[in-house]
């Protein structure tokens, strides 16, 4: 299978004159004074042989070709699985930012040092790169006395990048060929949770993440009608459209017993919103509205709102560099949408779920109405500046979760042409915000979901990571560990990979420098352990409740043995007192 094998970086922010080996299978070592690299397997062996022209690997009987599928659906082949562990600022993003900066056609001239990514391809040595401070047309690589054949990356894999770190890093890979899916990118991207929960394969994916023993939630979505939100908050408003404003907030958030009401005018007031920060001329609309009572409300919304719909209504083209004429048609068929009739002539009625009360946002449930609205409307979904949507009432771990399938999903629509074979896919911290127990199951989850959503295709997956249960769920050739500096080190014990019990890779120094136990605990017990020796009668009392509280039995009895000792030299009546006080607390342990 097609893989990414090896990455040799000069210089590329902390990264400094190191390489990466990306595969289980070989261990490939560049010597820059040669320019040479020498390919070998991860025992050792000679891997390469050699016919007139090409660099062959020779070694796929020693191989497990299908370690990493599950149900081998669709054809679909996980060839490599990578993880990069490390602490932060170790430089794990920077890695993953410089294959996808190297790989993709608009961003490689960001690139001023040396470099080489080493590919196998149809089984073939290949690679790409500079070297010798060449430049990429004149650049060559030494292998067993042969020049290595050059490919273009961009045009034998299509690579992604995903992350759910909120940090608004910007990465310089943007404007290029790599589909991003970065955090910051969410918003641009917000209509891809729509299309993923449309899809044939929500409801499957809904149930795996969703145990048996919890109560299946609907899927709800909370939408924002930012433009409406601005305006309310502009100072020197037109009385007549603060009246407007008014009259629709009390309409939608007080008086409205219909969620689809809620939403239909939402939609409606946040477009003249819109309008009216996109500079359009919306005097006729004021100049029909009647003002009413003292409070500066604009006439009751059953007045009002036919008046503005017929306004938006006569409103064909616009001019606006946040909105595209098919954007805005449809966000204007959306409106429309609640006032199709049926075949008796009645108007549509809607159900979006029960009504919430919040004060800024419309909740409504992805039910079969919702589909039936979204079916011709969901490029008006595709553009934040007019509205902006997410899951509701989902925990930070499931939301992760959904938010990372629903950019894989949609991945998986782009990727159709026959030459988009293989895949890279970065994923960057994708298991933050998860519970443990996710953590325990991302792994196996997303090889479960891939093989679902796509189709003949070869995926290498490159993952980042702080969790030690990536590292259990991976052999240990799969592993790089990478210190302050960057330093990668593939060399985990054997009981450090995988399937190794979690508690003893907390334990090993990668992890945890002071033990598994929380800081705040470990300062706690250490100054109880040093202050024993001025225990006095008055003070035993005290350490006796401390020593009590701790949880670990090993840790807790190795302090009780430390307090006896220094119990003995306060004397022989707060001795006995001491062992009153262990008598009566293994009673309360045994009841």
């Amino acid at each position: 299978m097609d893989q990414l094998l090896f990455v040799w970086v000069e210089k590329f922010r902390n990264i400094e004159n190191v390489g990466f080996n990306f595969s289980n299978r070989y261990e490939i070592n560049y010597k820059k004074g040669e320019n040479e690299i020498i390919v070998n397997t991860v025992d050792g062996e000679s891997v390469l042989k050699e016919d007139d022209v090409k660099l062959l690997f020779n070694d796929e009987k020693h191989y497990l070709e299908d370690f990493f599928q599950i149900e081998n659906k669709n054809n679909v082949t996980i060839s490599q699985i990578c993880a990069l562990i490390g602490k932060n600022s170790s430089g794990k993003s920077n890695i993953i930012d410089f294959i996808l900066t190297a790989i993709s056609i608009g961003s490689r001239n960001k690139l001023q040092s040396n470099y080489i990514l080493v590919f196998k391809k149809d089984n073939e040595l290949c690679f790409f790169g500079k070297t010798n401070n060449n430049n990429l047309n004149t650049s060559t690589l030494i292998c067993l006395n042969k020049n290595v054949p050059k490919i273009e990356p961009d045009k034998n894999w299509v690579s992604m990048f995903y992350s759910n770190v909120a940090d608004n890093k910007e990465h310089i890979f943007n404007d290029s060929s790599v589909y991003n899916y970065s955090f910051n990118k969410l918003n641009e991207l917000q209509s891809n949770k729509i299309d993923f929960v449309s899809s044939i394969f929500f409801e499957d994916t809904w149930k795996r993440l969703n145990t048996k023993d919890s109560p299946i939630k609907n899927v709800r979505f909370v939408f924002n009608p930012i433009s409406f939100l601005r305006i309310e908050k502009a100072n020197d408003l037109d009385e007549r459209l603060a009246g407007i404003l008014k009259r629709y907030r009390k309409a939608i958030y007080e008086e409205s017993s219909s969620n689809a009401n809620r939403f239909y005018y939402g939609l409606v007031i946040n477009l003249l919103c819109f309008l009216y920060e996109s500079k359009l001329d919306i005097s006729p609309i004021l100049q029909e509205v009647n003002l009413v009572g003292s409070d500066g409300f604009a006439e009751a919304i059953r007045i009002l709102h036919p008046k503005v719909v017929l306004f938006l209504a006569g409103i064909n083209e616009m001019d606006s560099d946040t909105l595209k004429k098919d954007e805005f048609d449809s966000y204007k068929n959306l409106i429309n949408q609640f006032s199709l009739k049926d075949e008796d002539g009645k108007v549509v009625v809607y159900n979006l779920g029960q009504i919430d009360n919040y004060n800024n946002s419309i909740l409504v449930d992805f039910n079969d109405d919702f589909k039936k609205i979204l079916l011709d409307n969901q490029i008006a979904f595709n553009n934040s500046s007019l509205i902006t949507h997410d899951w509701s009432q989902l925990s930070s771990g499931l939301k992760a979760y959904l938010n990372l399938f629903s950019q894989l999903f949609d991945l998986s629509s782009k990727v159709t042409k026959p030459n988009n074979q293989n895949i890279l896919i970065c994923i960057d911290e994708g298991d933050l915000y998860l519970h443990p127990e996710w953590q325990k199951n991302f792994l196996n989850d997303l090889i479960w979901f891939l093989e679902q959503i796509f189709t003949n295709i070869n995926i290498q997956l490159l993952l980042t990571s702080h969790s030690p249960f990536l590292i259990s769920d991976l052999p240990k050739e799969n592993v790089i560990l990478l210190d302050k500096d960057c330093k990668p080190d593939r060399q985990l014990n054997q009981s450090s990979s995988f399937g190794a019990n979690i508690h003893q890779l907390y334990n090993k120094q990668f992890f945890l420098i002071n033990g598994a136990i929380g800081e705040f605990a470990r300062i706690k017990i250490s100054n109880i352990l040093s202050e024993l020796k001025y225990v006095n009668k008055t003070t035993l009392e005290k350490y006796e409740k401390l020593i009590s509280m701790i949880g670990e039995p090993v840790l807790r009895i190795r302090l009780e043995e430390e307090l006896q000792k220094y119990v003995k030299m306060i004397g022989r009546e707060a001795l006995i007192e001491w062992h009153k006080s262990q008598i009566l607390q293994l009673n309360k342990e045994i009841e």
